[in-house]
């Protein structure tokens, strides 16, 4: 069980070792790659209408110092303190102007989340650039889009941040949008379709036969919202880690349960411990 920022939005993740023979990790190297291509070219593609914007922006240079020499003057003239609520909403509106030329030009240029979502999908259909037995899947990209614009937002808010690429190898971590589509869980197995006649992946999780984990036994009962694939380096290898993101809240830890004015007693096992 891992604590997530999604334990916030009543959802949390249990995470299950996945049992990968020879074959298969050889497919998800391919598809992790064919994920990172993907990435790679929705970042680049996102700075260049990013970059584009800007150009077009400073033609209006001129009006942006106005309404910044507007705004200060307006703070000054009321005696307020430049990071007070009242300065805020003085900026804002001497400002409005020069951003309404802003948002048109966004518009124009699809620099939005939307606008990459349809170069994304045009992009995971008519790029040759790998085989379509190794393709990811439609939700897949489009979980690629959102990780691509946050980085680029972050990019749009402020030019001095520094948006990296990711270099071979080292894309951790595919998702889907949700339990229904590319990556999904069917009984005891991870399932990652890629769509369009492509082969099908299917990966059996280690689960606790004996139902002694109490941890995966609630982790059971819950339902799925969407499921995460992970890779790691342990010891020299990879090891495959399915994320299951499922709906709800996760389990009380019995070991800090405080039991007030009562005699308790602990037997220690070899698999269990019973008190």
């Amino acid at each position: 069980m891992q604590p997530t920022d999604e334990v916030a939005e009543g959802r949390f993740v249990h995470e299950v070792p996945l049992v990968v023979d020879f074959s298969t990790e050889r497919e998800l190297r391919l598809r992790f790659e064919a994920g990172r291509k993907i990435y790679n070219a929705l970042l680049g593609e996102a700075l260049r209408r990013i970059k584009r914007t800007r150009h077009e922006l400073r033609a209006h240079n001129a009006l942006r110092l106005s309404c910044k020499a507007e705004a200060d003057k307006a703070i000054a003239e009321n005696e307020l303190h430049v990071a007070s609520p009242e300065a805020r909403k003085i900026r804002k509106l001497a400002y409005k102007p020069y951003n309404d030329i802003r948002n048109v030009l966004l518009k124009a240029y699809q620099c939005s989340r939307f606008g990459l979502s349809a170069y994304g999908t045009k992009l995971s259909r008519e790029t040759p650039l790998w085989a379509p037995q190794h393709a990811v899947g439609a939700t897949v990209v489009q979980e690629l889009v959102r990780r691509a614009w946050l980085a680029a937002e972050k990019y749009l808010l402020d030019p001095r941040i520094e948006c990296k690429f990711i270099r071979y190898g080292e894309l951790h971590s595919v998702e889907s949008m949700n339990d229904s589509d590319a990556i999904r869980v069917v009984d005891d197995r991870v399932i990652w379709s890629s769509g369009r006649g492509g082969s099908v992946i299917s990966m059996r999780m280690r689960l606790d036969r004996k139902h002694r984990d109490w941890v995966e036994h609630h982790a059971r009962r819950a339902e799925i919202v969407k499921t995460r694939l992970v890779r790691r380096t342990i010891q020299g290898r990879l090891r495959y880690f399915a994320q299951i993101v499922l709906a709800g809240t996760p389990v009380e830890r019995p070991w800090l349960t405080t039991i007030l004015g009562a005699d308790i007693g602990i037997d220690l096992g070899l698999s269990i411990v019973a008190y």
